[in-house]
């Protein structure tokens, strides 16, 4: 009963109300012990405002409702992402060192005792381990991320890979940013792939490193895939990014399609925009992903039927 109204109350517009009412009457502290916890644990204010780790947890709670209106399984993980500050010695504070850790015996307590189903129970495992990683993603070493990536089996990673695309409207495909052990890895992208070949999306290969088997795999279970030829901001300046956009234009009127991959930094986007601009007068085409895919597979084909 108790875990039923929770899970109703975390898919509202503002399930952050429930912790207060709960608390309000005395029942948090006998319902939720390991949230109730939160509350009067101070945090540094130069990252926390807000300072009190209740209050931040409120903040995140009606944040990921926002973010992901009715999910109830996205909630729960918010509920439950922080539980270790509770448990912070007295001496470290106001800094939570290693509370990430320190997070998952209460919240395997608190998923136990409530019957909470295994899917919320193990995703909001992953987070509370992990969440500190991903405010940092973009810090993380390659490997790092990898590590993250690959320590989840072929069914949860599938599982994260339909749950992310449901959050993105109208897409066509997917593009890999880093991982390049796993795109080498065949046992580990047959899964995926065969995934993507159920949903009839395409695969556009980053080839983060020399060795990928993303192209070879895909096309063998039938999913339209390519790999990038030039990548504009490795390194981020207005110079070198010209420069790589040079490369892309000499290898475009060379093969007739080229397909050009980097990041939204500043530097990128303006140079792109300058670019674009002028591109057609220039006799350069832009079309979309999917369609450069369609036309870097046919002229390697007709280029493999030419050898022979």
């Amino acid at each position: 009963r108790v875990w039923a109204e929770t899970r109703k109350a975390l898919g509202e517009a503002q399930p952050a109300a429930f912790l207060r009412v709960l608390r309000a009457c005395g029942a948090l502290a006998v319902l939720f012990p390991e949230v109730d916890g939160l509350y009067g644990v101070p945090q540094r204010a130069e990252f926390h405002p807000e300072i009190d780790s209740g209050v931040h947890l409120e903040l995140v709670l009606d944040q990921a409702a926002q973010l992901a209106p009715g999910d109830d399984l996205v909630a729960f993980c918010a509920l439950t992402h922080d539980l270790g500050k509770a448990l912070t010695p007295a001496h470290e504070l106001p800094r939570h060192i290693g509370h990430e850790q320190r997070g998952v015996k209460p919240l395997r307590a608190l998923a136990a005792r409530l019957k909470v189903p295994t899917e919320h129970a193990a995703l909001a495992e992953l987070v509370c381990r992990e969440h500190l990683n991903a405010h940092r993603a973009f810090e993380l070493k390659p490997a790092t991320v990898l590590k993250l990536l690959t320590s989840l089996d072929a069914a949860t990673n599938i599982s994260r890979l339909d749950w992310a695309l449901s959050r993105i409207p109208g897409f066509s495909g997917i593009n890999n940013h880093e991982g390049s052990r796993f795109t080498a890895d065949r046992d580990a992208l047959v899964p995926v792939i065969e995934h993507l070949a159920d949903r009839h999306i395409f695969f556009l290969d980053s080839r983060t490193a020399p060795v990928t088997e993303v192209v070879t795999l895909a096309r063998a279970f039938g999913v339209r895939s390519a790999g990038r030829d030039v990548f504009l901001d490795d390194t981020v300046s207005p110079d070198a990014i010209a420069t790589q956009i040079a490369r892309a234009e000499t290898l475009a009127r060379e093969r007739g399609v080229v397909i050009a991959i980097g990041h939204p930094h500043a530097a990128t986007m303006d140079a792109l925009a300058r670019w674009t601009a002028q591109a057609a007068s220039r006799g350069y085409e832009l079309v979309t992903a999917s369609e450069a895919i369609r036309l870097k597979t046919e002229r390697e084909v007709r280029s493999l039927s030419a050898a022979r």
